[in-house]
């Protein structure tokens, strides 16, 4: 653990050093992981932008704002004149601005890196940001999931035995929420969602409670537990309903006991002073950070169980022989993946599982060959046949 602290240490030294020279445009700084060296991306979203050929844009900008009149909308740009050149109009409609979004803005400059938000019934804030963008972004995250794939073994091993630890230190609560996510995917929850601006809102004809929860925001109401495990049953992100169990005896000896602290939250720990304190986000991704020595957070879990979802499905399915068989192969392990996060197959396969994961599927002898050295990779023997997939794919 030392080792990783100290190479962590040092790798936040290089960021620093090399973003502070006044001629610095280098896109990487070293880190290192143990004895391996790798390398992080520490461009700013405008170099970013810049690079992907975009604008980065400050959404305080003026921009084109949206009125309703009647059943139509009505545009207006900066200078609060009524646009009616089609082929704006036509550019505007291509964005697909929910209809019940409010306080629109779209940003004049087709090429900026954010191109509308508006506000949801629920009161937050969605942005439309240009296809590029996320692109870029969805590279750099991805470039990552390698090297949290290598760390992942050390990361597990050193969570297992922070949880069997006793009491309700930091470290013990934070190590349980990484194993939950770790084995279930739950998000790690935003303090924001709890307190929407309205309190109920309308999915798909039936009023809800617009407030949202995840892990850290977690409240004792959405806990039951038998002698062996644990559910956790919740309102998610997108008002989805949720009903997750665990048997898993650290995770439900560790719930039993936090049961028993005084207030509403379910996830809180007590510092060497005694004192009771609610469990963040930040805190959780801070531990993970400690622990792996990198540049990690609570969102590789997502990305990584969604990636390895979809490479068990297709592995179970087999090669496929014909595209029309590909194809569907594809959308089965997108469900599969998908149910598996909660979130729908569009939103997974666009976020959440690998773009080469599918790429390489449909070449069939390479996806065969790939499941092979896999079954054979000794090296990673402690992760699952879909993890070590992965790291072939991704080496």
């Amino acid at each position: 653990m030392r080792r990783f602290a100290n190479c962590f240490l040092l790798g936040l030294f290089t960021s620093f050093a090399v973003s502070s020279l006044p001629f610095a445009s280098a896109t990487k700084v070293e880190w290192k992981d143990g004895c391996e060296t790798h390398f992080e991306d520490v461009r700013s979203n405008e170099e970013i932008a810049t690079d992907a050929g975009l604008h980065y844009l400050d959404e305080r900008k003026p921009g084109i704002s949206r009125k309703s009149v009647g059943n139509e909308f009505i545009y207006r740009d900066p200078k609060d004149r009524v646009i009616t050149s089609p082929a704006t109009l036509e550019w505007i409609k291509s964005l697909a601005i929910p209809v019940a979004y409010r306080d629109v803005w779209i940003s004049t400059d087709r090429e900026s890196h954010l191109l509308a938000y508006g506000f949801a019934a629920n009161g937050k804030k969605q942005y439309k940001y240009h296809p590029k963008w996320n692109a870029a972004k969805s590279e750099i995250k991805y470039g990552k999931l390698e090297k949290f794939g290598n760390v992942l073994v050390d990361l597990r091993k050193t969570t297992e035995r922070d949880l069997a630890k006793r009491g309700l230190d930091p470290i013990r609560v934070h190590a349980g929420i990484t194993e939950i996510m770790d084995e279930t995917s739950i998000r790690i929850g935003n303090p924001g969602s709890t307190e929407p601006t309205v309190k109920t809102i309308m999915v798909k004809g039936v009023e809800k409670d617009a407030a949202t929860f995840g892990l850290t925001t977690f409240e004792k109401r959405h806990v039951s537990l038998t002698k062996d495990s644990v559910t956790f049953t919740f309102a998610g992100k997108s008002h989805k309903d949720h009903s997750i169990t665990l048997k898993n005896p650290a995770i439900v000896s560790l719930v039993k006991e936090l049961l028993k602290l005084p207030g509403t939250r379910l996830f809180q720990t007590i510092d060497e002073s005694g004192v009771v304190r609610e469990v963040t986000a930040d805190a959780v991704n801070q531990y993970i950070r400690t622990t792996t020595g990198g540049p990690f957070s609570a969102k590789f879990f997502r990305t990584w169980n969604g990636t390895k979802t979809a490479i068990r499905e297709l592995t179970r399915l087999g090669a496929a022989k014909t595209p029309k068989e590909i194809a569907e192969n594809i959308r089965l392990a997108t469900v599969e993946a998908s149910e598996a996060l909660g979130n729908t197959p569009a939103i997974c396969r666009d976020n959440y599982i690998h773009p080469l994961v599918f790429s390489v599927y449909e070449n069939p002898a390479r996806f065969e060959r790939l499941v092979h050295d896999a079954s054979r990779d000794g090296k990673n023997s402690e992760l699952a046949p879909e993890e070590r997939f992965i790291l072939q794919l991704l080496k």
